[in-house]
Parts: C-alpha cells; structure tokens; sequence
C-alpha cells in the first residue's frame, strides 16, 4: 500500500493546490500581490515577519508564534487549526496528545516529524483554544501560502 492509500485508509483528507486561478479582480490582485511578496521570501524572513506580526488580537495574548516545524523540502505537509496551549508555550505545532497522535500515525505510514513539515492556519492561540474566528483566518492565511510556497520552491 502507497502512502496515499495509507491517508486515504486513516481518513486524512490530502490537500493540494488548485492549478486553475480564479478569474476574480480581487483574487488576481490578492495572488500578484503574495506573489510579489513571495519572490521576495526565504524561510527566515517569512519566520520574522510572522513572528512580529500584531494584525489580530491574538498577538497580544500569545506566548510563542508557532510558525511551523520540519523539513522545508517535505513532500508531505500537515496543516493544523490553530495551536492550542502546549504549543503555544513550546512555539511547535502538534505536541502534547495531538502530537503524539500524529507521531504515531507517521510512524504506521513510516514516516518521521523530521520527513515532513508541520504547520497550522492560525499562527497564534486563540484564548481558551476557542476555534478561529473567520477575520483571524483570513489574516492568517497568507503567512500559510506563502509557506506552502517556499516548500513547493525549495522541493
């Protein structure tokens, strides 16, 4: 059995990015400005800009940006929620039960954390680990292309 049947197998819905761009102004314009964006980006830029990012509230009642963790040129990205409270305090994606749910479903697939990259659409912890409001979403979201994109580059 391949990994995709694995996936398929654990229920994991796999991801992939649309070849088709919408043919919307704003769309268009949102895509060439994160492109323009993009062209500029490493990980250690993106890594600071999100770091010192107060776009949302969530800036102010966070311990650690968690930006994500693992192998920039993975063939395999996980995407998480939101980080909850271990991984706000440890400023990494997917740890404590989660984590280790997620350790032992690579581990079926024989895969490590260190064979893929790990990321989360909110790069903050909403309060109480309360679920993401669409506003703090939409904020979040490109930090999160523009990480996809770096791994699509540097694969």
């Amino acid at each position: 059995m391949d990994r995709d049947e694995y996936l398929k197998a654990m229920g994991i819905q796999q991801w992939q990015r649309r070849s088709k761009i919408s043919q919307n102004q704003q769309q268009t314009d949102f895509i060439v400005e994160t492109s323009r964006s993009i062209a500029n980006d490493d990980w250690q830029s993106l890594k600071q800009e999100v770091e010192t990012c107060v776009a949302c509230d969530l800036s102010k009642t966070r311990t650690h940006v968690v930006f994500g963790i693992g192998n920039q040129q993975a063939d395999l990205l996980i995407v998480g929620e939101a980080p909850g409270a271990n991984e706000d305090k440890q400023g990494e994606p997917f740890v404590g039960r989660a984590g280790q749910l997620l350790n032992n479903m690579l581990c079926a697939i024989s895969l490590q954390r260190e064979d893929i990259y790990i990321a989360n659409i909110l790069k903050c912890r909403p309060p109480n680990n309360r679920d993401p409001r669409p506003e703090e979403v939409a904020l979040c979201t490109p930090f999160l292309e523009r990480q996809i994109t770096l791994l699509e580059v540097t694969h």
